[in-house]
């Protein structure tokens, strides 16, 4: 028979354990985003976090949210304006969706079909 020490101790490194994979499991946590979000006036943002808050992949799923949003419309994104907090935090761009034959759709424009644009997972 275990003695109270005994079960004691196992308590306590069931307790470290369940604290551990808690941590852990929050650092692995799926890309997270706003959606896109209307502005008025033909402006839109997205804010989003990537896996465990990487910046570059906080920028991607900001980026590829916009870009799916404006191709299917069948217009292409205009870049305004990005932004990202220090480190791990989101990532933030602001963006218009232009069709093809507006003069202002060359400059930070990302122009694709439809068809071209994988969705975020």
């Amino acid at each position: 028979m275990p003695t109270r020490q005994t079960r004691r101790a196992t308590a306590a490194r069931l307790v470290t354990v369940a604290m551990l994979a808690a941590a852990l499991s929050a650092c692995a946590v799926a890309p997270k985003s706003t959606g896109v979000v209307d502005l008025g006036g033909n402006t839109f943002r997205v804010t989003a976090r990537g896996a465990m808050g990487v910046p570059a992949q906080s920028r991607k799923v900001a980026l590829t949210q916009a870009d799916e949003f404006c191709a299917a419309r069948n217009q292409a994104m205009q870049v305004t304006e990005t932004g990202k907090a220090p480190l791990a935090g989101p990532y933030e761009v602001t963006f218009t969706c232009l069709p093809d034959t507006d003069p202002e759709a060359t400059t930070n424009v990302v122009k694709r079909p439809a068809t071209a644009v994988q969705p975020v997972k």
